[in-house]
């Protein structure tokens, strides 16, 4: 419930979609800028690589998509055990994602906040 929240909270929030949509502007010539003059250093390719991520996981509202959505088992031991773990896990998740959403703007749906 609180990935979803933050989503919806970052989602519905106008103000700071603009103000983030600036601030990528920004840095986005800050970048042309450094690239041009052949000022591109680590720290900068670095501090580039989280603004990327940080806009494609939390202000895209996709964090909870992202959480359910994990690798729980990259070398595939689980699977190869025969364990069907982290299939059951993503399909409950995604089920219950689901149901809740079905419920987005109707009269079941609640205001209440933890």
């Amino acid at each position: 419930r609180l990935l979803i929240t933050v989503d919806s909270a970052i989602a519905s929030n106008e103000d700071l979609q603009h103000a983030w949509a600036m601030y990528k502007d920004v840095v986005m010539e800050w970048s042309e800028q450094k690239r041009s003059d052949d000022e591109l250093d680590e720290e900068f390719e670095s501090f580039e690589r989280m603004m990327v991520q940080l806009d494609f996981s939390l202000m895209s509202s996709r964090s909870f998509i992202a959480a359910i959505e994990q690798n729980f088992d990259p070398r595939g031991r689980f699977t190869e055990a025969k364990y069907q773990v982290h299939e059951e896990v993503r399909h409950i998740l995604t089920t219950l994602y689901a149901q809740n959403c079905e419920r987005i703007n109707t009269g079941d749906e609640t205001t209440e906040r933890l």
